[in-house]
Formats: C-alpha cells, sequence, structure tokens
C-alpha cells in the first residue's frame, strides 16, 4: 500500500473514530424528554390534535440510532366518540449507524407495542383520520421519481424484524352502520432485504360487526426484490377459524402497474362450522347439505382486474369450474364462463320451525296444498348495481322442485335489468327454449317469462311443482307470461299472458268420464222404463290420446275456450276459467261417449267448478231428466195432437 493510501485510510479512521465518540457523548448528554413540549407543539402545529406523552423518550446514537417511547396518544378531531384517536403503549425503533456513512439503512427492529387505534365515521360522512393543518400547505410540485429510483432507494434498506404486539385497531362506520375490530394483533416480518426470503407471521382476532370473534392465522415467506420489482409469497397458510387457506403469489411491476399472479387453495372445510364462526345460525332441511366445501383456482391482477381462472370448487356433492374475472373500474363488472353440476338448491332451503300435519284429502283428486303468499325477497339494491355478462351451464340441477338434465344460457345485467338470453334446458324428456327477463328498475320487480316446451312430461312436472299430481301426458306447452310483485299472490294477481298446449297419450287419475257416463246412460234408461244389464266399470282413471288447449291470462284469471280432449270411445269439448288469485276452477264440458258402432253415443254436460286444491267434477243429471223429459213431453203432446186431429176429421167425414 502506498504512504498516500496509508494516510487516507488512517484519515477516515480518526473521522470515524471522531464522530462515533460524538455520537456516544450525544447519547451519554443530551436528554431527549427536554425536548418533549417541542414535539408537543410541533404536532399541534402540524396535525391541530393534542398528542399527550406520559412515559419516558430515550434516544441512543451509537450503536444503534434509535429512539424509544411509551405511553403516547393522540386525540381525535372534536366532536368524535372516542376521543382518543390513538394510544401507544411503547415503540422501539433503531437503526444501524455505521452503514449509513456508506448509503446503507440497516434498520435493527421496530417494535410497536400495545397500539390502540380508533377509525371512525360520522352520519355526516366526516372521519377521525383526515389531519388538517392549521397552516395552508405549499403547493406541492409532482414527483419526478421513476418506479426505478424508488426500487434503487429501497434496495438499500434491510429489515432486521418489524413487531406489532398486543395491538387493536376498531373500525366504525355510523353512516353505513358497518363495524369490525382486529384485536391481540400480533405480526411479525423478519430478516427483509432486497431478493431474500423473510419469514412474515400474523395473529388475531377479527369482530364483524356483534358477531363472535374470528381468529386468524397468517405463516408464510416473503421475498422482495426491489431493483427488479418482484414480490413472492410462497408457501403461505391462512386460517380463518377453521378455514385454511394456501397459496403461492408472484408480485411485478409493484412500483408501477402492478400485476400479480398465483394460485389459491381450499382446504375441505364444514360450511356449517363455517356459517357458524361468522355467527350465522342457519340450518338446511336435509342434514346432508352444507358438509363439505374445498377448491382450488389461479388467481391473477393487472390494470384493475382480478381474473379467476380454472375455477374447480365443491360443495357437498354440486360442482362449480369455469373462469371468471371481475373489473374494479369504468364499472366493468363480472365476466364468466362457468358450469355448474349436480346442485339441489332445494337442499338447501331452511328447515321448518314446526311441522303442521297434513290434514286427510277430501277426495280421491288430491292436490297438494301450498302456503300462497310467501315474500320473493330479491337483493334489489345489489341488483341494480350489479354489472355482469357471461355463459352459464347447469347440468343435473334441481330447484323449486324442478328438476334439469341441462340449463344453457348467457346472463347480462345491467343497472338492475337482468336478462336471460336464450334460457334453453332439458326437463322431463323433453326440451326448452325461450327467454327470461327479470326487471328491478323500479320498486316492484317485473319478470317476463316465453318459452316452447317440447315432448316433456307435463304430469311429472306439475307432480314437482306440488300443483296437481293426477295428471299424465305428454307434449308440448308454449307460453308467454309477466308479471310484477314481490309476493306471490300480488305475482298470481298481476300475471298476463297466453299459452297453448298440445298434450298425447295421457290419463286424468282420479275421475273416470266413461263411468259417470254410463251411470248417466242407465239412470236414463231406467226414467225411459228400460232395463238393460251392462258390463261394470271400476276404473277411476280417464285415459286420453289427444288434449289440445289454448288461452289467454289476464290479471291473473286464465280463460280458455277450445278446450278438446279426444280418445277411440270418448270426446270431450269445453270452456272455462281458472281465477289463480282466487284459488278457483269453473270448467262446462260436452262430453260423448259411443261404446260401440251402431249404438247411439252417449251425450251428457259435466261441470268442474271449486277451489284448485279440491274442484268438484259431476255429470249434470238433471239436465239429462230435464231433457228426456221434455222429450217425452213432447211425444206425449203430439200423441194428443195427433188424435184430437183425427177424432175432428173423423166427425168431419161422418157429416
Amino acid at each position: 500500500m502506498s504512504k498516500v493510501g496509508k494516510y487516507i485510510l488512517v484519515s477516515f479512521g480518526v473521522v470515524l473514530a471522531a464522530i462515533i465518540i460524538l455520537m456516544v457523548m450525544a447519547s451519554v448528554f443530551i436528554d431527549p424528554n427536554t425536548y418533549r413540549q417541542q414535539v408537543v407543539e410541533l404536532v399541534k402545529k402540524q396535525t391541530g390534535r393534542d398528542l399527550q406523552i406520559n412515559g419516558d423518550v430515550s434516544l441512543s446514537l451509537f450503536p444503534w440510532l434509535g429512539i424509544q417511547f411509551k405511553e403516547m396518544q393522540l386525540d381525535g378531531p372534536a366532536g368524535f366518540e372516542p376521543a382518543k384517536f390513538a394510544r401507544l403503549r411503547s415503540a422501539d425503533i433503531r437503526v444501524a449507524a455505521l452503514p449509513l456513512l456508506w448509503g446503507r439503512v440497516d434498520i435493527d427492529q421496530i417494535l410497536i407495542d400495545g397500539l390502540n387505534l380508533n377509525l371512525v365515521r360520522t352520519k355526516q360522512g366526516r372521519d377521525n383520520w383526515t389531519f388538517a393543518s392549521q397552516q395552508p400547505a405549499e403547493p406541492k410540485t409532482p414527483s419526478e421519481k421513476k418506479p426505478a429510483q424508488e426500487s434503487s432507494a429501497m434496495a438499500v434498506i434491510r429489515l432486521g424484524s418489524l413487531t406489532f404486539k398486543d395491538s387493536n385497531i376498531l373500525w366504525q362506520d355510523n353512516q353505513s352502520g358497518a363495524s369490525f375490530a382486529v384485536k391481540h394483533l400480533g405480526l411479525t416480518l423478519d430478516r427483509l432485504a432486497s431478493g431474500e426470503l423473510a419469514e412474515f407471521s400474523l395473529v388475531t382476532d377479527l369482530t364483524i360487526a356483534k358477531n363472535p370473534p374470528l381468529p386468524i392465522a397468517i405463516n408464510s415467506q416473503l421475498m422482495i426484490d426491489w431493483p427488479q420489482q418482484i414480490a413472492e409469497l410462497t408457501a403461505a397458510k391462512i386460517e380463518l377459524g377453521e378455514v385454511v387457506i394456501t397459496t403461492e403469489l408472484k408480485a411485478r411491476n409493484i412500483f408501477s402497474a402492478i400485476n400479480v399472479n398465483g394460485v389459491v387453495r381450499l382446504k375441505k372445510v364444514s360450511p356449517r362450522a363455517l356459517l357458524r364462526t361468522f355467527g350465522v345460525s342457519y340450518h338446511p332441511a336435509n342434514k346432508k347439505a352444507l358438509k363439505s366445501l374445498k377448491g382450488k383456482m389461479n388467481f391473477s391482477y393487472a390494470s384493475e382486474i382480478i381474473k379467476l381462472k380454472n375455477i374447480n370448487l365443491a360443495l357437498d356433492k354440486a360442482g362449480l369450474t369455469g373462469d371468471m374475472s371481475i373489473g374494479l373500474k369504468n364499472n366493468t363488472g363480472y365476466k364468466f364462463d362457468l358450469q355448474v353440476s349436480n346442485l339441489n338448491t332445494d337442499l338447501y332451503l331452511p328447515a321448518a320451525a314446526e311441522k303442521i300435519p297434513a290434514a286427510p284429502p277430501k277426495s280421491a283428486h288430491t292436490r297438494i296444498r301450498k302456503k300462497t303468499d310467501k315474500e320473493i325477497s330479491l337483493p334489489t339494491a345489489t341488483l341494480r348495481a350489479l354489472q355482469a355478462n357471461g355463459k352459464l351451464r347447469l347440468e343435473n340441477f334441481r330447484g323449486g322442485g324442478v328438476g334439469f338434465k341441462s340449463i344453457d344460457t348467457n346472463l347480462s345485467a345491467n343497472a338492475g335489468l337482468i336478462k336471460l338470453v336464450p334460457f334453453n334446458a332439458r326437463l322431463y324428456e323433453g326440451r326448452s327454449r325461450g327467454h327470461i327477463i327479470i326487471d328491478t328498475r323500479k320498486r316492484k320487480p317485473r319478470y317476463v317469462i316465453e318459452q316452447k316446451i317440447k315432448n316433456i312430461q307435463v304430469g311429472d312436472l306439475l307432480k314437482d311443482l306440488e300443483i296437481y299430481k293426477n295428471f299424465q301426458g305428454k307434449g308440448n306447452f308454449d307460453f308467454k307470461l309477466s308479471t310484477t310483485g314481490n309476493k306471490v299472490s300480488s305475482l298470481k294477481k298481476n300475471l298476463n299472458g297466453s299459452f297453448a298446449t298440445k298434450l298425447k297419450s295421457g290419463k286424468l287419475i282420479g275421475v273416470d268420464f266413461i263411468r259417470q257416463l254410463r251411470e248417466a246412460r242407465e239412470l236414463l234408461e231406467t226414467v225411459q222404463g228400460k232395463q238393460k244389464k251392462h258390463n261394470s266399470r271400476t276404473g277411476n282413471e280417464t285415459v286420453y290420446e289427444k288434449l289440445t288447449a289454448t288461452g289467454k291470462i289476464n290479471n291473473g284469471v286464465i280463460t280458455n275456450n277450445d278446450l278438446w280432449l279426444t280418445s277411440p270411445k270418448l270426446q270431450m269439448t269445453g270452456k272455462g276459467t281458472i281465477d289463480l288469485p282466487k284459488n278457483w276452477i269453473y270448467y262446462r264440458l260436452k262430453a260423448t261417449y259411443q261404446e260401440k258402432k251402431g249404438i247411439d253415443p252417449i251425450k251428457a254436460p259435466i261441470k268442474i267448478k271449486g277451489p284448485l286444491d279440491d274442484p268438484q267434477i259431476k255429470v249434470e243429471y238433471q239436465k239429462i231428466l230435464r231433457k228426456e223429459g221434455e222429450k217425452r213431453l213432447r211425444k206425449e203432446a203430439e200423441k194428443a195432437l195427433e188424435k184430437e186431429l183425427r177424432k175432428g176429421l173423423e166427425n168431419l167425414f161422418r157429416r
């Protein structure tokens, strides 16, 4: 080494030794508590709030530039409750002194103990975390720092440990009514340096509103490469009560247009236990429902768009797969292409509070009685704000008692107008095509449904809907319906539209029209004085080959004027109304039964009248008898007239 080099090295050592001696002397002879009042006044000047330092303040300058605070609190603005914005039991911040000479920031520790933070928003929208200076702020010039400069500056920072102990955060929004509390927060971040793995852990109890506390624990490894603007979260395990989520995430451009990619896994959990954890009391009627939930998906974020790809979730026996994106700006909303399989929503209906024994059926024409004025509760505020567009396919789906082999639809939602166009389905051995529109833009939702259904087993559908279980038939059913309301009763009252049906090869179970017509014939023969023996018929059903009907619906009243039912020996025509709001049916039918060729057919009127649950179906025998009586009187009158005419003619010729 040259003499010049030795002199430079010695000079540097002397200067460094002098700095160290001065720092040690300063830490010994300078008492930071003497400047306490100046600190309080400075905070008051800058924030307009009062700072209390009730504990000691200590300062160290070598080997660490460090400061310690104890028992500090900062007031909130006037008119807020609680009055204290923040309380701090103690804080200890230490930075290595010597590395600063080489332009490197080596933070030994940041320790925050007993922080209590109260965040409050009033009903008028004021908050207690906005700090107002008593002096007008000087205009700021735009920063010209580039992300690369920021990352280079951060690259020289090393953090030994960041620790929060026994801290609490309270959030109270009096404007929306929302509140949560983070209690007993413990957070540790160890050995954070550019490009190196750091250990991160967090434990706390989260209380939302008045629900029970939810224990939260997070453990992970974190790596940040400041020059490359990369951050990685590896081997992350997040525990929310009994819910366990594992994930790996990688972020790029963390100082500019950040984008994140990774995978998220949900370990198998009991949804019932999860609901209990959040304080939700919910008991589905089916004991096998809400037993298991698990899943996995790929996650990405860029340009304020969250993308979920390769979604694979399983709830009990149901599955959800597909892709989805969520736009966070410019009202871009949700976009999706999802498939749902083996979902039965009826299993998840709440259990009935009390079971009432069903009354015995009043007749053989058994209907299934239902409550008719249930509330149809739609989240209208959410639907009006919803922006969504995507494809949805359901396989082996059941809802509202109706089973679908498949449903294919495109769903769009815009400011409360929800469209399912097209809405195509396979159900009950048939197919349906059409669309469904739900309009929630006004106070009462409006529904429009148009469907063309082909080759459907109508009886099975009516039975599953718990409308009528004594009907069988297969065929076509077209309808256009619209209604408005948020109760079943109002939906019935406001129902309008039209329908057309054409069925074949079916049965009306519980009523035998042929037997009733035979009884009418026997009664007529008795009146006529004829005594004939006929084969008895013991059936309790009416078989038909074809059944057709069209009609209109006006304010819940279905009007049909062209009912036609036919079989080899029976034909029936008629018209009538079904009043859905009053649960009432009234039909008049004309029936013709011809047992054999060459034998006069039996004709009789039939009346159907009464509540839809249990209407009366009867042949109008009195009309048959009245007609027969009129016929006999007419014949007797004709005979009497003929006799009088003959007598008159005889008297005339005798003269």
